[in-house]
């Protein structure tokens, strides 16, 4: 293959929009920076002088509150823990809301556990910040003293399929079930290929001793040994989402048995940094799951995250998640004015200054950008209605989507991370202006890596634009064989993809003729034990697949490289090693959907 064109149509399409999001591409192109605390003072709080208060013993609970309560009035510089164990299990807890610990109006400040491991008793999040910046929470274990799922078998019941859950696992009639998943219980360890899930179950009932019956469990054939999820999004690690937080360091903490998200963000202001942070079950005998669902979830920010020499593994979700929300046009009051609404409402979603672009509804082609000059809320239709710059042309529409580019979510770095027995995907990326570098995969369900934005499901990502992606190792991914599309049958994404999702009649979604993703360069990563494509890019443009190897993959990897609804790709120096591709397969571009595809030096396919 040395070029092939198609329509111009396509070519077009991807002009107008490269054109459109040039000069914010462009100007967004930076390096991520997280600002460390900057103390006024040298204050240091000593949480042992908190463990009594006029003779009488605190709980560990109170001691804390006291100490952090301390170091906001003195505006301390570090809070110091000695190494110990402590328990968050007081009923005082009961009659509070919010997480176990409370970080409220503290700036400038370092926690320092010093090895200290802390027991949470509640289904409520660990640490909670509220008005932070400038803070560094490190040295810290931290777990949940609950199972957050237990293994069983699907047997046949009186009225159809149960769950016989093993004894050594508890339940009772109050037990949630979140989820249910097939897992190879016998080898400890998350099934990979053939991987089937119910969540949420109905009518979920305790039909005898540890056996739990529901209509859905006739999905799963009897036979079939499979993960309870009791929790999935029930409780985060670290919850920062409020507006205020800024600045946030998260070094060497451990989190085992988190029954939602270990680190989530939303709306949240910016600056989050992950170093030398580890997820992992509690007991490697006993436990399926070290989390609920994701170990770092970043949405709506306005960016700025390192992700650094962290190890993840037996995450209920995807590893990290980086991206920001579609809004969707409700009404038009007047050219220059748009009344919007977004899957999840929050006053601080939009703000003046703010720079929106304005999608079509039934793919992610852009129409217009404007930046907003006044703002009002409606909190009862949960509704924002914006005043703009500019006047918008008539190809904006009701239905149509909007996307606030300040939440964005943008600037990244993945670097040196090792993550392996994830369920879903590993880097779910959606922001631009990333580099991912020398990170480790290792038995993955879905994509080690995946460039993605969507109105489909989630409606998570405004496309990404001067992306990086290098030195990267990805041994036995995409094991699920995830995301097929309606329009390109059998193509399912890639171990490293680049994609876009939109609506469609088949359920699947299909994959978008935009190029919503630009300017990314993926060189020198590794792809081995696949059982499929190895990188997968469309709905891009300006892509450079330099210097890769893709080695050792089974007979069923039909396609190495595959492209589709893209243009300016250029595939050069890319080597397969023990790999049996079919002529025209190994690297592979569907004629009609790209444009200047451009194929050298390449061997082995």
């Amino acid at each position: 293959m040395n070029q092939i064109k198609a329509s111009g149509k396509f070519a077009s399409a991807a002009v107008f929009f490269v054109l459109l999001f040039a000069s914010f591409a462009c100007s967004q192109a930076q390096t991520p920076v997280v600002n460390p605390p900057h103390p006024a003072n040298g204050t240091v709080i000593f949480f042992a002088n908190y463990k009594k208060t006029n003779g009488k013993t605190n709980s560990d609970w109170k001691a804390m509150s006291l100490a952090l309560q301390a170091c906001q009035k003195t505006h301390a510089a570090v809070l110091n823990i000695p190494t110990g164990t402590y328990h968050f299990n007081d009923s005082a807890l009961l009659s509070t809301s919010g997480g176990h610990i409370q970080l409220v109006g503290l700036s400038d400040l370092t926690i320092d556990g010093h090895g200290s491991v802390f027991l949470f008793h509640f289904v409520r999040n660990g640490f909670d910040f509220t008005d932070c910046q400038r803070l560094l929470l490190q040295n810290i274990t931290f777990e949940w003293d609950f199972d957050i799922a237990a293994p069983g078998v699907v047997a046949q019941g009186t009225n159809g399929n149960v769950i016989q859950v093993n004894a050594a696992y508890p339940i009772t009639k109050a037990t949630p079930v979140g989820a249910v998943t097939a897992y190879d219980t016998a080898a400890g360890q998350m099934q990979m290929s053939g991987m089937t899930e119910v969540y949420n179950p109905k009518n979920v009932t305790l039909v005898a001793p540890q056996t739990l019956a529901s209509p859905d469990f006739s999905f799963f054939p009897v036979g079939t040994t499979v993960a309870v999820r009791e929790y999935v999004y029930a409780a985060n690690g670290c919850e920062f989402s409020d507006a205020s937080d800024a600045d946030l360091t998260f070094r060497k903490l451990t989190v085992e048995n988190c029954p939602g998200m270990v680190f989530h963000s939303g709306y949240a202001d910016r600056g989050f940094e992950f170093d030398g942070c580890v997820v992992a079950r509690r007991n490697t005998t006993h436990d399926l799951y070290s989390t609920g669902a994701d170990a770092i979830h970043i949405g709506m920010s306005h960016g700025d995250t390192i992700i650094q020499n962290c190890n993840f593994s037996y995450l209920g979700d995807d590893a990290v998640n980086i991206h920001g929300i579609w809004m969707t046009v409700e009404a038009l009051p007047t050219t220059s004015e748009v009344e919007v609404a977004s899957v999840y409402y929050n006053p601080n979603d939009v703000a003046v200054g703010d720079t929106l672009q304005f999608i079509a509804a039934d793919q992610l082609t852009p129409l217009a950008q404007a930046h907003v000059t006044a703002v009002s809320l409606d909190p009862a239709s949960q509704t924002y209605t914006l005043s703009l710059d500019a006047a918008l042309p008539a190809s904006v529409a009701v239905g149509g989507h909007v996307a606030n580019l300040a939440r964005a979510s943008d600037r990244y770095l993945l670097k040196g991370n090792t993550l392996h027995e994830i369920r879903s995907r590993c880097f779910l990326v959606q922001s631009s202006s990333g580099t991912i570098d020398g990170n480790h995969f290792g038995r993955i369900t879905g994509a080690a890596l995946q460039l993605t934005t969507e109105i489909y499901a989630w409606h998570e990502g405004f496309g990404c634009q001067n992306v990086t992606i290098t030195n990267n190792f990805c041994d036995t991914c995409n094991q699920g064989y995830w995301g097929g599309f309606d329009n390109l049958s059998g193509i399912c994404m890639g171990v490293i993809n680049i994609e876009t999702q939109v609506p469609s009649s088949g359920g699947q979604g299909n994959l978008g003729t935009a190029a919503v993703h630009q300017n990314i360069t993926i060189s020198g990563n590794t792809v081995q034990n696949t059982p499929d494509i190895a990188f997968f890019i469309g709905s891009a443009a300006n892509v450079s697949l330099t210097g890769n190897t893709i080695q050792n993959c089974p007979a069923s990897a039909w396609r190495g490289i595959c492209v589709a609804e893209a243009s300016q790709i250029a595939i050069t120096g890319n080597q397969a090693v023990n790999c049996s591709y079919a002529p025209g397969q190994g690297i592979y571009a569907d004629a009609a959907t790209t444009e200047a595809v451009t194929s050298s030096g390449n061997s082995g396919f």
